[in-house]
């Protein structure tokens, strides 16, 4: 009963080593989609444009803002020497004066500046959306590359390899030979020759391959030795050359300085708007008022500026 028990508990075991290393065999192997990934991770390129984009998020809120009223709370103290003042003008200068009011002010016209702005902002998010774009484009290429090249390495190192195996055959069939008269020693000198030239090719490869597997553990963080599984992928038929030039226009880089123009267009009407009128109004309600003017609890007003000369500052 124990001896059973004993297999049994054996068995057990057997199977669950067995698990563990193809668990472990399973982990070691990485597709291009995982090298990729762990690339995107590591990369500091992509954390960097995201950061852009976060910072141009909050351009474009500035933006949008400058259409919005501006709400604030204010406060006035004030406090004079009224020796000198005669008495029948203190009620016009008070010794002392203050309020709190709540104020309200809205841009009505800046020339179209508040428009340009918002163009310049939103064009400059484009940008950065296709620069980070660009970015993970640029990292895919550089890991495929580096990916099918370990394969293309490992392949390459197989093959020479067995053509080896063959040059040793072919060797040592041609001492056999030579041992009985049936081959001459040149013959065998030249196989030789070919199987030392086979072996440095080897090595040669070897060096390469151990390159560009320290390249690919530093881009992609993954370990050197890392199993890489080559699935075969069905290519298309290429288009005609029509069809790739109507994308052309979509192509990341393309598409970043196009929102680069928009935007440098946007910053050009915003500096000519300078040369353009301004108009805002404003009003305050006040909470307490003490003073020459006190029961007077509003005010509104207009306000309208035409810039004349500023020194060459808004035409430069």
């Amino acid at each position: 009963m124990l001896k059973s028990v004993l297999l049994l508990f054996i068995k057990i075991a057997a199977v669950a080593l067995f698990l563990t290393l193809n668990s472990i065999a399973a982990t070691n192997e990485v597709s291009l989609k995982d090298a990729y990934y762990s690339a995107l991770q590591k990369t500091e390129t992509v954390p960097i444009g995201e950061a852009r984009i976060n910072q141009t998020d909050a351009r474009v809120d500035q933006a949008r803002a400058r259409f919005l009223p501006v709400l604030s709370f204010g406060a006035s103290y004030q406090q004079q020497d009224t020796s000198n003042i005669q008495s029948s003008s203190r009620n016009i200068f008070p010794g002392r004066q203050s309020y709190t009011r709540l104020s309200l002010s809205q841009s009505l016209f800046e020339g179209g500046k508040d428009f340009a702005a918002l163009q310049t902002a939103e064009s400059t998010r484009k940008a950065q959306e296709q620069n980070l774009t660009l970015n993970k484009y640029t990292a895919f290429l550089a890991v495929a590359r580096n990916y099918y090249a370990i394969l293309s390495g490992q392949q390459e190192v197989k093959n020479i390899r067995r053509t080896i195996a063959l040059a040793n055959d072919r060797v040592s069939e041609i001492k056999t030979r030579a041992g009985i008269g049936r081959s001459r020693k040149v013959e065998l000198i030249a196989a030789q020759a070919q199987l030392s030239v086979l072996d440095s090719q080897l090595m040669g490869v070897d060096g390469q391959l151990v390159t560009i597997k320290d390249q690919f553990s530093l881009l992609t963080g993954l370990n050197s030795d890392s199993t890489l599984t080559e699935i075969p992928e069905i290519v298309p038929a290429p288009e005609t050359l029509e069809t790739y030039l109507k994308f052309l226009e979509k192509r990341p880089d393309i598409a970043s300085i196009a929102a680069q123009i928009e935007g440098s267009e946007g910053g050009v009407r915003s500096a000519k708007a300078g040369h353009y009128p301004s108009m805002s109004a404003s009003g305050n309600y006040y909470l307490t008022r003490e003073g020459a003017q006190k029961g007077n609890n509003w005010d509104v007003g207009l306000l309208f500026s035409l810039p004349l000369f500023a020194g060459g500052m808004v035409s430069a």
